[in-house]
């Protein structure tokens, strides 16, 4: 663990999460970041949020209890390296959904849509890893 860095404090500390910081921080979830609870956050970087281009993704996202619903699918209760989360066939999110993660190719996939590109970042009250793509809950993604 990283001590007096919160998940958030990490990721404040580059320019490649202001899209996720700003939407955190919007909806009011900066608790889930800040608290002593530990998690595990699949954080999409800024160019993630630029591919969100369908019209029924923009629709969800227009609306603030979806966003906060899109967050909640990207945090895992606890800490779950990425080898932990291998031994996973589904992971509960945060929101209730579920999240596969599987190798291939010698890439760490997170529902067959997202790629892990860096792993393992420790924080005070959690770990991060880095995607690709922003994850929508199956509930919403038809």
């Amino acid at each position: 663990m990283v001590k007096n860095k919160t998940i958030l404090d990490v990721l404040a500390e580059t320019n490649e999460f202001n899209k996720l910081i700003f939407a955190i921080r919007e909806t009011g979830l900066d608790l889930f970041f800040t608290q002593e609870a530990p998690y595990t956050l699949l954080a999409p970087y800024d160019e993630a949020f630029l591919k969100l281009k369908e019209p029924e993704v923009i629709e969800f996202i227009e609306n603030s209890q979806n966003i906060k619903s899109l967050l909640k699918y990207h945090l895992i209760p606890g800490i779950l390296t990425i080898n932990d989360l291998l031994n996973f066939d589904e992971i509960q999110s945060v929101e209730g959904d579920f999240i596969t993660i599987d190798k291939k190719d010698g890439m760490y996939l997170v529902n067959d849509c997202a790629k892990i590109l860096r792993g393992d970042i420790n924080a005070s009250n959690g770990i991060i890893h880095i995607i690709d793509n922003v994850l929508i809950p199956k509930i919403y993604s038809g």
